[in-house]
């Protein structure tokens, strides 16, 4: 409701599909669907969907999908930077799930900005798939 009010969207349809028990991987679907088509607060609810520290209660699946979306999606310079700060703290916390090959690129499209000297001080490199991704961000990443 919180992007619903903030991009100025009637979200009551969404609602009334989730009370009424639609499974929340339609909903998303629907999601990434409208973000495809250029809608602001879908766009924002995807962001918001990288998870920071914390499991995400979606699939594997869902967050991959949601960070394709993202690569295509128009972005302002604050999501930009949440994208940012989020991928690089999962990879700084060893956090490299299965769909993190999709987030790298999605960090590789919007850049590493002031985070590059960031991953080659502090990622822990000790982990193999970590190695990967900072070799990777080294080679592809600005």
């Amino acid at each position: 409701m919180e992007f619903a009010r903030q991009f100025r969207i009637l979200a009551t349809a969404m609602i009334r599909e989730r009370a009424a028990g639609t499974p929340t991987r339609n909903v998303l679907g629907r999601v990434m669907t409208a973000a495809d088509a250029g809608v602001a607060a879908c766009v924002e609810l995807l962001v918001e969907f990288i998870p920071e520290d914390r499991k995400m209660f979606a699939g594997k699946g869902y967050s991959a999908s949601a960070a394709r979306t993202l690569k295509r999606a128009a972005l302002n310079y604050g999501q930009e930077d949440r994208i940012r700060r989020r991928v690089v703290k999962m990879l700084l916390a060893g956090n490299v799930p299965h769909e993190f090959k999709e987030y790298a690129k999605l960090l590789r499209r919007v850049g590493l900005g002031e985070w590059g000297p960031v991953i080659e001080r502090e990622a822990p490199v000790e982990n193999p798939w970590v190695a990967r991704y900072v070799r990777y961000f080294r080679l592809h990443a600005k």
